[in-house]
């Protein structure tokens, strides 16, 4: 079983990070990634949040996922994931690096004494993730609790 090692996106690598982006968001100009990925590598001091990327043996990006944390009104202190990509040669190599992402992401909720962890899946375009991400996401305990509901706004000039 090869080894992947886990850690946070550094400005350095933002633009190997953006080919992963592209599988999900092809829409997404460069510039965008720049700006989210820095906003997400210095967040405020309301929220926490980061972008984690797997490696290979080599330092080719794997995986990827970014995440916030949040307190609703009910006191809940959430890390929410989106933005999860995970690439490989096969099924075996792309629910290894699944699962090193979640566990990596179980492990910063824990660190910041989150309640609950939410991960934001894209439901249409990219096939990224697949069946075995679901079955892998429930084989971890997490649950289908929400549906949301999205439509693009038309621009006003």
């Amino acid at each position: 079983m090869p080894s992947h090692r886990i850690q946070p996106l550094t400005p350095d690598r933002v633009l190997q990070a953006y080919a992963l982006v592209r599988l999900v968001a092809s829409h997404v100009p460069l510039e965008a990634w720049r700006t989210f990925a820095c906003q997400r590598l210095a967040p405020s001091q309301r929220t926490f949040g980061g972008i984690h990327v797997v490696q290979d043996q080599l330092g080719s990006i794997l995986g990827l996922a970014s995440y916030t944390t949040d307190a609703s009104l009910q006191d809940v202190h959430t890390l929410t994931v989106d933005n999860l990509v995970v690439v490989g040669t096969c099924d075996r190599q792309r629910e290894s690096v699944l699962l090193t992402l979640l566990g990596a992401m179980e492990s910063i909720a824990a660190s910041h004494h989150c309640d609950a962890i939410q991960v934001r899946l894209e439901v249409s375009g990219s096939q990224v993730l697949d069946q075995n991400a679901h079955r892998l996401l429930l084989a971890a305990g997490h649950r289908l609790r929400h549906a949301l509901f999205s439509k693009a706004l038309e621009t006003r000039d």
